[in-house]
């Protein structure tokens, strides 16, 4: 009686662990689909029902990264190889704004090395560089995380550099700004006081 009634369970066990293989599976052999492929997919998403859609399902996949599965975990980590910080750095001049925010959103939860990254972007001697991590920061939120390095760029010698990290902590909402104002309005530079 005791193995009848525990058969059932055994079975919605089986058929779970199928259907993760299954779409560990599904998503290893997708793995072809490249970043720009998967951002298509998402704006096709937006314009033809509303949108979300695709978002949504994404978002499941990335939830998968913590399951219990080591094939579904390992699968959708390599669905998501692509979704790095860096990779996003070299896209936030050219793709507009919604589908940063979601590639955004999908680095945060799956690129490990991202605050090692974008510490190693603030610190570089190439002001282009610096000016791309504040940039990346504000679409990621982890201005709280790395707080110190982007104060230490208030004394950057760039002024572009100087008035982005203002615009990073203003859009951040850190109130580790307002005892900096008047600092901030003594600059040399008329542009940051403005």
């Amino acid at each position: 009686m005791l193995q009848r009634s525990r058969a059932p369970q055994l079975h919605a066990e089986w058929r779970r662990d199928t259907g993760r293989r299954l779409a560990a599976e599904v998503l290893q052999w997708s793995r072809a689909v490249s970043l720009e492929n998967l951002i298509a997919i998402i704006q096709e998403d937006d314009t033809s029902n509303g949108g979300n859609k695709v978002v949504q399902e994404i978002r499941e996949i990335i939830s998968w990264l913590k399951n219990p599965s080591v094939v579904l975990r390992q699968a959708a980590s390599r669905f998501f190889s692509d979704f790095t910080v860096e990779n996003l750095i070299r896209r936030l001049d050219t793709w507009p704004a919604r589908l940063c925010r979601v590639m955004a959103e999908i680095v945060m939860s799956v690129d490990t090395q991202m605050l090692n990254t974008l510490e190693q972007y603030l610190t570089s001697p190439a002001a282009k560089k610096r000016l791309a991590a504040l940039q990346a920061i504000e679409y990621l939120g982890c201005t709280t995380q790395l707080r110190e390095p982007i104060l230490n760029l208030l004394q950057d010698p760039r002024i572009e550099v100087r008035v982005r990290v203002i615009d990073t902590l203003s859009v951040s909402s850190d109130e580790s700004l307002l005892p900096l104002i008047p600092q901030l309005l003594t600059d040399s530079n008329t542009d940051i006081a403005d």
